[in-house]
């Protein structure tokens, strides 16, 4: 008898993040229901955060993850 396992990538969590000023605030309740269960969505708010800052932060935060600013 062969007992197969699990693959590791099925296991695998993709993680999106979301960074914005108060604009984003609601959107990861919007997009979640339309991700399968392999994706973890998170979302930063800086309100009155200026592009450049925008983008620093998501370069502290990605780890090479898909990034929304």
């Amino acid at each position: 008898m062969c007992i197969r396992r699990k693959s590791v990538h099925s296991q695998k969590k993709h993680r999106i993040i979301l960074i914005d000023d108060s604009n984003i605030k609601g959107c990861v309740c919007d997009l979640k229901p339309l991700l399968s269960s392999n994706y973890e969505l998170y979302s930063v708010v800086k309100p009155g955060s200026t592009t450049i800052e925008l983008k620093e932060t998501a370069k502290q935060r990605s780890l090479n993850s898909p990034t929304l600013i």
